[in-house]
């Protein structure tokens, strides 16, 4: 979570290469709940990336939900089911419902942040 929000701090003031971090590393839900500031950054292949790979975060943990409750409470993630909420409530990530879109805005900022890897 720290090293998510220190790499979203240098990516907003103008230094693109963290993207790497986000684009190739694994993040965590608590990783994943720090991303809120870079739907706003500047640089349309990050926000747009970043928008994509909430969407999937989103797609992956809806798909979760149901089977979860299912398999009861010790399934239970708080940081995961913080940022499902989060989703749902703050965010407009229609054009990313669509999988084609999705894995295209995601190849495109993995393009991008590759040249700093």
């Amino acid at each position: 979570m720290l090293v998510v929000r220190y790499n979203v701090r240098r990516i907003l003031e103008g230094d693109p290469a963290p993207s790497v971090e986000i684009s190739f590393h694994p993040i965590d839900a608590d990783g994943v709940l720090q991303f809120r500031p870079l739907l706003e950054c500047r640089d349309v292949t990050i926000r747009e990336g970043v928008r994509a790979l909430i969407a999937q975060w989103q797609y992956e943990l809806e798909r979760r939900e149901s089977s979860n409750q299912s398999l009861g409470w010790t399934t239970y993630q708080i940081a995961a089911e913080t940022l499902l909420r989060d989703l749902r409530e703050h965010h407009n990530l229609a054009p990313y419902n669509d999988l084609e879109a999705r894995q295209m805005a995601l190849k495109n900022l993995r393009e991008y942040a590759f040249q700093w890897y």
